[in-house]
């Protein structure tokens, strides 16, 4: 059955068409989906006919195939002739919109140009603006109505993408002509519309297809060392996302993927420029963009641009390749290195005062609010849930955020008659920040008298996994993003609004009690999970919990008087 949609934002019309089961292994795919190239129902309806058509000789070929077992691999010289028949047509599109058009206004071209990353020519776009990764859909378009589909990695795809370079450029130029004649504007003044820096698409080197191929370290592109790098250094989702984000933009401003080799020194300090020319805030759509149109579309205007130590952080994903790039034989020289900027002075972390939890656990969170709608209003109720307990955690424990979040029932134990806090990356979605962030915290008798163990119990009887059922994963699995939002909120109602002042905080000021209880730096240290000391310490069991016990028990803090159980 042949399905006309709507893409959900960029509004465009498509077809998607389910592929027979017979034909899958043929095709290469489970399903066909084609852009009609139009927001308008009542035409995309007229193209989907002739779309529906195109799909059902692509089927028929491939259905011919089976029966004659004929071979699915391509020649240069079929290469050239479907890249020909490819250009005629997109040249054919471009001339027939060139007659129907009038004077637009100019946002409303730029917006074309840009379009979405959803449609095909979006993906056209970003090539053009050394998005390299988009050269897989013009390959994708050459093939369409002939039934093979190619591996971006196999070598009928980089085949074809020799084939398709040249053409490739042809068509660039004609639309940009194209849109140059209907701005009236001056090529220069287009450039800055539609930057040209690196042009030119990367495009594989297309290997002999009868000789096996060979890997040429001299020749492993950025992409391919990250990809290896990643593998081998395990990377936190969080970390990965972060790294995959900054080398696009790397590419995007020295345009392709190059070796590794050949990355210089020239080259990071034109990625440094540019990122240090990015604005801080961006929209979901300027996001979108390669970074050399984010850098025109914001230059002379006044906004706030990112930090250094952002671009610092960026360029270390960047040197972290090129690093493992060097120890392992695929480049001479880490480029990156004495490169980045000087970082502004860092905000330093302050922990809690006697003030501070004064209003934190006076306030209507933990005395009694109006309303489970409006919690920082004073009332009767009060709210034992993930709001209220993981502050007084934070108190008598010293842990982070995330590890009291991620707090299975299963992690609140009891041996040696001491009940505590299993501190683990056990589990589906649970990580820690360092090896010593696993550790047994004993629960604070203040936490027990205010009803903390009657708590799991009930929660335990009615079912639940976790501590905190209400908070929920979000991305790279953590689960304490909204919460983290609702603190902000509640220390700027309290008048807490020192920068250095975060729920980090808590932390801070339990090591300053644990100094004042008297507790050694190793006690404390296997308390809160930091690895001080020297070698002596990885010896031997470690701490009793006996021994944490009495003394968690002996942290004390002056501005928190005893609370209603």
């Amino acid at each position: 059955m042949t399905y006309l949609l709507r893409h959900p934002k960029s509004h465009v019309y498509f077809l998607r068409r389910v592929v027979p089961p017979a034909l899958r292994e043929t095709v290469g795919r489970r399903e066909i989906r084609r852009s009609l190239r139009t927001r308008d129902l009542a035409e995309a309806k007229r193209r989907l006919v002739a779309a529906a058509a195109e799909v059902d000789r692509m089927f028929a070929e491939a259905e011919r195939h089976q029966a004659e077992g004929a071979p699915l691999s391509i020649t240069l010289e079929d290469a050239r002739n479907w890249v020909e028949d490819w250009l005629k047509r997109e040249l054919k599109k471009i001339e027939a919109h060139a007659a129907t058009r009038g004077r637009r206004p100019i946002e409303r071209i730029l917006r074309e140009i840009r379009g979405c990353e959803e449609t095909e020519d979006a993906y056209k776009i970003q090539l053009a603006c050394n998005r390299p990764d988009g050269l897989l859909l013009p390959i994708s378009e050459v093939l369409e109505g002939r039934p093979i589909t190619l591996s971006p990695d196999g070598p009928e795809a980089a085949l074809l993408a020799k084939a398709l370079a040249p053409a490739w450029l042809r068509w660039v130029s004609a639309l940009r002509e194209s849109y140059r004649d209907e701005l009236g504007v001056s090529e220069e003044r287009l450039n800055r519309l539609w930057p040209v820096a690196g042009l030119e698409p990367f495009v594989p080197m297309a290997p002999d297809l009868s000789e096996p191929a060979e890997t040429d370290s001299e020749e492993t592109t950025l992409s391919q060392a990250f990809e290896k790098y990643a593998a081998e250094a395990n990377l936190r989702p969080q970390t990965l996302a972060e790294f995959t984000t900054a080398l696009r933009r790397f590419r995007e401003v020295v345009g392709g993927d190059p070796p590794v080799r050949t990355i210089g020194k020239a080259h990071v300090r034109q990625w440094k420029e540019a990122l240090l020319r990015m604005p801080r805030r961006l929209s979901i759509e300027d996001r979108r963009l390669p970074l050399p149109e984010i850098v025109v579309r914001y230059d002379g205007r006044a906004v706030e641009r990112v930090s250094s130590g952002t671009v610092g952080k960026m360029m270390t994903a960047l040197q972290a390749v090129m690093g493992w790039a060097v120890r392992n034989g695929f480049a001479e020289q880490n480029p990156c290195l004495g490169m980045r900027p000087k970082t502004e002075a860092r905000i330093e972390r302050l922990p809690f005062g006697a003030r501070d939890l004064t209003l934190i656990f006076s306030s209507p969170v933990f005395t009694g609010c109006r309303s489970a709608r409006d919690r920082f209003a004073p009332g009767d109720l009060v709210i034992r849930d993930a709001l209220y307990w993981i502050p007084w955690i934070a108190l008598w424990t010293g842990a982070r955020l995330e590890e009291i979040g991620q707090l299975a029932l299963a992690d609140i134990k009891r041996d040696d008659e001491v009940d505590y806090f299993d501190f683990n990356d056990f589990g589906e979605g649970k990580s820690v920040k360092t090896r010593t962030s696993v550790r047994k915290v004993p629960i604070h008798r203040e936490l027990i008298r205010l009803g903390f163990l009657d708590h799991v119990a009930d929660l335990r009887r009615s079912g639940e996994i976790q501590l905190f059922p209400e908070l929920r994963v979000v991305r790279f699995g953590k689960r304490t993003a909204a919460f983290s939002k609702v603190w902000g909120r509640l220390l700027t109602t309290l008048g807490i609004d020192d920068q250095g002042k975060t729920f980090h905080s808590f932390r801070h000021a339990f090591k300053d009690s644990c100094r004042e209880a008297g507790l050694r730096e190793d006690v404390h240290d296997a308390l809160t999970g930091h690895a001080g000391g020297g070698v002596g310490r990885r010896y031997g069991a470690g701490h009793s919990l006996r021994r944490l016990a009495e003394a968690v028990d002996r942290v004390a803090y002056a501005g928190v008087g005893p609370q209603k159980p």
